[in-house]
């Protein structure tokens, strides 16, 4: 029985870095100086110790900086002056008493093997590649077992299983794998596709092989072809502290003679992004004044501490004057020479908007909520927050473009919160900054005046601050619009979610 080095499965060698390379600014002129840098994956051959490594020559190519980032956590910083011009590359030789290495750079769209390495007395390997900014490396630790191996094949043991990626930030992308067994590295190729965004997050698909889409032979030891899939989650924000790579997934031998065994394979947790938010409910307001929402929520007269209605008054010769959920062609007045209202970035169908809502009666144009509607809310009661630590609210909000428009200073629109739909703590809120002033995003602590973003008639989304509900089964959260009662103070909301992690 052959070893189960077979398994010596993994993916790749093809980095296509491009001809531009890390700069930086040269302070005495207004040049950019180039730097080499290259970025790698490591390996103790007993598959211990894995990590990320990262090399950058001096600008005068004399000197060298590394760190070695294990996946335990641990930072090794190394630097080599024993760098020799060998023409078209160089070669830097690190020695320390933690890692030893000699490196020769590589050329464009090359991926180098390093093979000669020490880690604290233990043989090791090296994977790497030139990064740059328009072919930019990642760098992706972890682990496979084979869960499914009988005996006497171990099932229970772990190895490395780090993957480097080019340009990771899409389809059509490179991979190159570095995978130990019994004392062994062995290299593989595989691609990244049919990636999709979700928020701040992409995931892909990982197939082995050099097909895009389809999963092909990571290697074949002579008794069969080793293969394997997966998917590898990032984050595709600028680059920065909100950095993550995560993959997973199961690979096979389709072995002659033991038949097909197999496991899986994930990265190590220094890697791993975060969960999506789980979402609690979304609120459309699409539906039509009169319907059921979608999310059953209910609206109170909060001046009065009653149960009210959502309602649209068109009067003659006026805009509308309306709470509840409209669509712009609702809020048309009979009479041209209405005042237009109008937003931009509308969601779908309809918002929930607020206008005059305490509108007095008129022949015909009855305003069910009576004159002393000041002050109204949108709650959402007892909500199960119970698979959540941290809860979020986030909302599209607009202002209507109608001449005049201005806030007064008891003009207010927020986001709340309660444990016992009592006590009300804001965790968004928009106010004027004065008599007469825009609505603006009032910052945190929430001094009651408006001194961020200025609300405008475009939809533009805003999140509220962290709330700890990790020791909270359920809670209530609301909208409470204050002294928006004239026809110069409006709220628009639209697309609401109460989402965490």
């Amino acid at each position: 029985m052959k070893k189960l080095s077979v398994f010596a499965f993994i993916l790749m060698l093809f980095i296509a870095c491009s001809v531009e390379e890390e700069t930086t600014l040269d302070e005495g002129t207004n040049l950019e100086v180039v730097l080499e840098n290259y970025k790698g994956i490591f390996t103790t051959l007993d598959g211990q110790n894995r990590g990320t490594l990262e090399v950058t020559l001096s600008e005068d190519n004399s000197s060298a900086i590394g760190s070695l980032r294990l996946a335990t956590g641990e930072v090794i910083d190394i630097f080599t002056d024993q760098v020799t011009d060998l023409g078209n590359v160089k070669e830097m030789t690190f020695t320390s008493n933690d890692l030893s290495f000699t490196m020769t750079t590589g050329q464009e769209g090359e991926t180098m093997q390093i093979d000669a390495v020490n880690f604290r007395g233990s043989e090791s390997s090296i994977i790497a590649g030139r990064n740059t900014d328009r072919a930019p490396l990642t760098t992706v630790t972890g682990t496979f077992t084979c869960t499914m191996c009988p005996a006497p094949l171990d099932n229970m043991s772990t190895q490395s299983f780090n993957l480097m990626f080019t340009n990771a930030g899409g389809n059509d992308t490179s991979v190159t794998s570095q995978t130990t067994l019994n004392g062994t590295m062995y290299a593989g190729v595989a691609t990244q596709s049919g990636c999709v965004a979700s928020g701040d997050q992409t995931t892909c698909n990982l197939n082995s092989g050099t097909m895009l889409g389809v999963t092909g032979v990571a290697f074949n030891p002579g008794g069969g072809d080793v293969t394997w899939s997966g998917t590898h989650t990032f984050d595709n924000g600028p680059s920065g502290a909100n950095d993550c790579s995560t993959m997973s997934g199961t690979w096979q031998w389709a072995s002659s003679t033991i038949g097909t065994v197999g496991g899986s394979f994930i990265s190590d947790a220094m890697n791993d992004c975060p969960p999506p938010p789980t979402t609690i409910l979304f609120e459309d307001f699409n539906n039509a004044i009169g319907t059921t929402p979608i999310t059953g929520y209910t609206v109170r007269n909060e001046s009065e501490n009653t149960s009210a209605v959502e309602v649209n008054i068109n009067r003659p010769g006026a805009s509308a004057d309306y709470f509840g959920r409209v669509s712009l062609a609702e809020l048309d007045g009979d009479d041209s020479s209405a005042t237009p209202i109008f937003f931009n970035n509308i969601q779908g169908a309809r918002f929930f908007g607020v206008q005059d809502p305490d509108q007095s009666n008129q022949p015909g144009f009855d305003n069910p909520n009576g004159t002393g509607f000041d002050n109204q809310s949108i709650n959402w009661l007892n909500r199960d927050v119970s698979s959540i630590s941290t809860m979020n609210v986030s909302a599209f909000f607009a202002e209507s473009n109608g001449a005049g428009e201005t806030w007064d200073p008891t003009s207010s629109a927020r986001i709340e919160y309660s444990t016992d739909n009592v006590n009300w703590i804001t965790i968004l809120a928009i106010e004027s900054s004065g008599s007469n002033t825009a609505p603006q995003i009032d910052s945190s602590p929430f001094d009651g005046v408006g001194d961020g973003a200025i609300i405008t008639n475009s939809f533009t989304e805003y999140t509220s601050i962290d709330v700890d509900v990790s020791s909270i089964n359920t809670i209530s959260v609301r909208v409470i619009f204050e002294a928006l009662t004239s026809n110069e103070e409006d709220i628009a909301i639209d697309s609401l979610t109460i989402f965490g992690n």
